[in-house]
């Protein structure tokens, strides 16, 4: 007797071409799933408006519904955007056997309660630390309403040990708990030759030269504003070296964009700072990077920083308590404290002036990907996941 395949309705709050870390993520899991005979939905919010409010898209063979909401929605507005979200949540659960949140802060207050109703198993994902985390959501007036219901939650992914111990700390039972981390699809993200990455620079009309990558949105949170500064102390000394951006940098392509941030970076006279902006194929670019930089202050598990280990980047990244579950500071990245523009520039100047440790740095850090990251791992624990939990 053939035995009838999972079915997984992945929820995100953006899902691509819009540009968000879950939605990302989740997708980049479905299509691992799909080959492993898991059948996926995707259901997340747009604020690409068409005729109709809730539309379906496949995005690289999976079909990912998406509900309308204006950047600029008030309260009304917001109100009618989760009722029809909710609606087609209720009627795409009725077509699965699980339900998977990336990111706790707000659809599994619809969802759990719907899944309890309709017999369907819950996981939800904490996506980022001080934001949609256990501790956090338990505070303020409704702090209470939401650990209620999230406790109905039948697995609770945490992406690192900091994420597990927060949930401990909550009271969330043991077993209830995975520690999964995000993925990276390391045959995609592969370290490029000296003729590959020669030949990515000339395709993408970039200088030669040292080239320090940032990959994100352009916000505070990301730690734009520390690298801002960081650029005229490195550029004064080493003129020679190209900054590229690469990312949302402007509050129509997402909403999280700090506009005075993109300002400051359009202000710069040098043509050693280059803004590509919102790029088709944001490999390209990393891979033709000599150094990423991620001087975010608050992080998941970055899927960029997963992307440049992958590519064999040297990274510098701000020391997040989670780096531990990744690889070792100094072997396998460097790291310096948050918002420290001058710990930023001393990486960075240690990075551009020694090969060595850059060449060091980056075999470390592929190798590092390639043992502990890469995306099909991490589907087959999810598959694997999704089979004992219905058990």
């Amino acid at each position: 007797m053939t035995q009838k395949p999972t079915r997984v309705l992945m929820v995100a709050p953006l899902f691509p071409p819009e540009y968000a870390g879950g939605g990302k993520q989740a997708l980049a899991l479905s299509k691992k799933l799909v080959q492993k005979g898991v059948e996926v939905i995707g259901l997340g919010g747009t604020s690409i408006k068409k005729e109709r409010p809730v539309y379906q898209r496949e995005i690289e063979g999976i079909k990912i519904y998406r509900v309308y909401r204006s950047e600029n929605a008030g309260i009304f507005e917001n109100i009618i955007y989760l009722f029809r979200f909710a609606i087609v949540m209720f009627i795409l659960a009725t077509r699965v056997e699980i339900i998977h949140f990336h990111g706790i802060r707000l659809y599994p207050y619809l969802g759990v309660p719907m899944a309890k109703i309709l017999r369907k198993r819950t996981i939800g994902k904490i996506s980022l630390m001080e934001t949609d985390d256990p501790i956090t959501l338990s505070k303020g007036l409704l702090g209470k309403i939401r650990m209620l219901i999230l406790r109905q939650l039948d697995i609770w992914i945490a992406l690192t040990t900091e994420a597990k111990e927060t949930c401990l700390k909550s009271n969330v039972p043991p077993q209830k708990i995975k520690q999964i981390t995000n993925g990276v699809d390391c045959q995609k993200f592969q370290p490029p030759s000296q003729l590959e990455r020669k030949n990515l620079r000339e395709s993408l009309q970039l200088p030669t030269g040292i080239i320090i990558t940032f990959a994100g949105i352009v916000s505070y949170r990301k730690g734009v504003d520390v690298l801002i500064e960081a650029i005229s102390n490195i550029l004064s000394k080493y003129p020679e070296v190209t900054f590229l951006f690469i990312g949302p940098n402007k509050e129509e392509q997402n909403p999280l964009v700090d506009s005075e941030l993109t300002d400051y970076l359009y202000s710069f006279s040098s043509d050693r700072v280059i803004v590509a902006g919102f790029v088709d194929c944001p490999r390209r670019y990393i891979r033709s990077a000599d150094i990423f930089v991620l001087p975010s202050r608050k992080e998941g598990l970055s899927n960029a920083f997963l992307e440049a280990l992958s590519c064999g980047i040297a990274t510098v990244i701000t020391d997040h308590p989670w780096l531990s579950d990744v690889g070792k500071k100094g072997e396998d990245f460097l790291a310096f404290s948050s918002g420290s523009v001058t710990g930023l520039v001393e990486k960075l100047e240690v990075l551009i002036e020694d090969e060595k440790l850059r060449n060091t740095l980056s075999q470390n850090a592929s190798e590092k990907a390639r043992t502990g990251f890469c995306l099909h791992q991490v589907a087959s624990k999810y598959h694997e996941l999704y089979t004992n939990i219905q058990n």
